[in-house]
């Protein structure tokens, strides 16, 4: 049981260094070193959006069609430090990851005055499935993760510590959010509404610190701001098509509610709610010291489970809304009585991420595991489906490439030796991808093509076929690895392009 009179944070002069234990930084490190093992020698291609992000860097650009440009300016960093390899694709990524533990870390201890504490939420950041694969993938979760992370530690130094600097570095970690994900602009909302519904924090509302922190948020996103005015506001307006878009199904909801107990383990996922029950039951020592961490978290996390009622919700989406809540946790998990249930949580987390990264031994070892079980299923089968295009294009001679999806197309301009460009043709139904905003294949005439789309087909589509002299019979592939079927493809090989307006897509 937790005391409510308990005072739970020690006193400041009794936590003497909040230095990280050297149990943990061995532990930080090893994973860290583990990560990039595991990026030069696991067995995970990149991971579609992984090679659409790359095709980003590849263009830059002050913003793109579904993010901001933060994540190709990292990318473009990796690349250039170790070539356009999956290694310099995910360069960073280990390093953010490690950061994010850092961070939180040295933010739970201030909050708390713990050093278990802190240690407790570096290990929920690190072992959780979703920010451990985070470490190994180069997409916007763990770059978004840590600007929140980055902003909320600001917010809690200017409205806690009385910290008036705070603010303007909360508004420049919001605006580098805002380049990396929108999603990052649900943070100040919650913010904002925390401020206006704590009587005795409200009067920050009346000062000009956190108006000038939104002025400098809005300023670092003119750049993105710049593109979308120049490209019809795709950005914001793929955006509003996600918020839009649904229907209302029971489904779709307990879909996202087992995902978010997936992305963060089912015994992770119980301690953290275990957590964050016994912290809002403690009597707070001053105001709003653990609310402004974590209201706004528990507001973005009913956004999301909100938006899941009435329509699709990816699982990664509300990741961020854990950063909150992993740090109020871990306070009262370190004052568990029965540290046993802790360890065993932690050692439990471990042994199933070792599990999923793990599946081709098992699978060595006899055990079958379909692909439907299989996490890293998205990461495989796309260099080999390279292997079998270039194999094509050898025999066939010089051809320019056409896939019927952003995610073929960007895997094969990654995987082909020469790193072609690579074209994304719309043959109708889907929504825009950034290869609507980049130049197409028209001044392509007169040449070859090859036409690689995802799926089993007896053709080519007749509105690519009558663009052709003539098309070769369809060649089908399938990406297998060890039994499992990951993909199926079929390539078309055709003669002599005659040109013709292609539709654009009508959805965003």
């Amino acid at each position: 049981m937790v005391n409510r009179s308990l005072n739970t944070a020690a006193p400041a002069a009794r936590l003497r260094s909040s230095a990280l234990p050297t149990w943990l930084l061995v532990t930080l490190a090893a994973l860290a070193l583990f990560r990039y093992a595991y990026i030069i020698w696991g067995p995970l291609d990149l991971a579609p959006d992984e090679a659409h992000y790359w095709e980003w860097s590849r263009h830059l650009d002050l913003g793109y069609y579904s993010k901001g440009p933060m994540i190709a300016w990292l990318i473009a960093v990796g690349t250039g430090i170790a070539g356009h390899t999956e290694l310099g694709m995910r360069l960073l990524a280990p390093l953010l990851s490690l950061l994010v533990a850092l961070l939180a870390y040295a933010f739970t201890v201030q909050v708390w005055q713990s050093r278990s504490a802190g240690a407790i939420a570096a290990l929920l950041f690190t072992l959780s499935p979703v920010f451990f694969i985070g470490g190994l993938v180069m997409t916007t979760d763990v770059p978004m993760v840590l600007f929140w992370l980055s902003t909320l530690w600001f917010v809690w130094l200017a409205a806690i510590r009385q910290q008036a600097w705070a603010w303007h570095a909360a508004g420049l970690a919001t605006g580098l959010g805002l380049l990396t994900k929108l999603s990052m602009g649900l943070l100040p909302a919650a913010v904002f509404v925390y401020l206006l519904a704590q009587p005795r924090l409200r009067h920050w509302l009346r000062r000009p610190e956190p108006y000038l922190a939104a002025l400098i948020a809005a300023l670092c996103t003119l750049p993105m701001l710049w593109w979308n005015v120049e490209h019809g506001w795709g950005t914001f307006m793929h955006a509003g098509q996600h918020v839009r878009e649904g229907d209302t199904s029971l489904g779709h909801w307990l879909a996202f509610l087992g995902g978010q107990i997936g992305i963060i383990s089912p015994i992770l996922y119980a301690l953290a709610a275990l957590g964050v029950w016994r912290a809002m039951r403690l009597d707070e020592p001053e105001p709003g010291r653990y609310g402004i961490v974590l209201w706004p978290s528990l507001l973005t996390l009913t956004f999301y489970y909100g938006k899941a009622a009435v329509g699709t919700v990816n699982a990664n989406w509300p990741v961020a809304a854990y950063v909150g809540l992993f740090i109020i946790a871990a306070g009262p998990l370190a004052r568990l009585t029965r540290r046993a249930w802790l360890t065993g949580g932690f050692a439990l987390a471990a042994a199933s991420l070792a599990i999923v990264l793990s599946t081709d031994l098992l699978r060595d070892s006899g055990i079958p595991i379909p692909r439907r079980l299989d996490a890293s299923h998205q990461m495989r089968g796309w260099s080999s489906m390279a292997q079998w295009v270039e194999q094509i294009r050898g025999q066939s001679g010089p051809a320019f490439i056409v896939s019927d999806t952003y995610q073929t197309a960007s895997s094969l301009a990654f995987y082909l030796p020469d790193h072609p460009q690579v074209y994304n043709v719309n043959f109708g139904g889907r929504r825009f991808n950034q290869y609507d905003f980049w130049p197409d294949f028209e001044n392509r005439r007169g040449q070859n093509a090859i036409l690689v789309m995802e799926g089993r087909h007896p053709a080519a589509p007749p509105q690519w076929q009558q663009r052709f002299d003539a098309c070769a019979p369809a060649q089908h592939f399938d990406a297998t690895t060890q039994g499992v079927t990951w993909r199926e493809y079929t390539l078309v090989f055709c003669r002599n392009y005659q040109g013709g307006d292609w539709p654009r897509p009508e959805r965003y």
